[in-house]
């Protein structure tokens, strides 16, 4: 409900939503991405869990996609196709969309992680960033 404090929509661009490093191994993106080599998943999951030990008041950080996605408001997910992250994208739009939310999964052929960053530079980049703003457009704001 518009005013309630509640985000009105999210955007994730080449989200890192799954921590566990297999389904991102596994995947045969690992031996295309560009930006994100396969050597980086097991050292981003080390240090995922030595700042989880830091502090032991806190408990380990879940992975988004096995939180409970009832009442998230609608979402637009982008994504290359060739990129670590894109499994992690995949399956955080199925979860959504499973749990009832307006789901949007755009997957950018032959992108690379976040090349929306290069949008000046490159036509898909503006492309994809002129989606986000319909999508953003789009939502019950108020």
């Amino acid at each position: 409900m518009p005013g309630d404090g509640r985000a009105a929509g999210t955007v994730a661009i080449s989200p890192l939503t799954d921590l566990d490093p297999h389904r991102k191994l596994e995947h045969p993106n690992a031996q295309k991405c560009a930006l994100f080599p396969r050597r980086a998943v097991p050292v981003l999951s080390t240090l995922i869990e030595r700042a989880e030990r830091i502090d032991d008041r806190y408990e380990p950080v879940p992975s988004p996609v096995d939180l409970d996605m009832t009442g998230m408001p609608p979402a637009l997910i982008q994504t290359g196709s060739e990129e670590m992250t894109f499994i992690d994208a995949e399956t955080m739009a199925y979860r959504l969309a499973a749990a009832g939310v307006p789901t949007e999964l755009q997957v950018w052929e032959k992108q690379v992680h976040v090349f929306q960053a290069a949008a000046s530079l490159v036509p898909e980049g503006s492309r994809a960033v002129a989606r986000i703003g319909r999508f953003v457009r789009s939502l019950d704001m108020v």
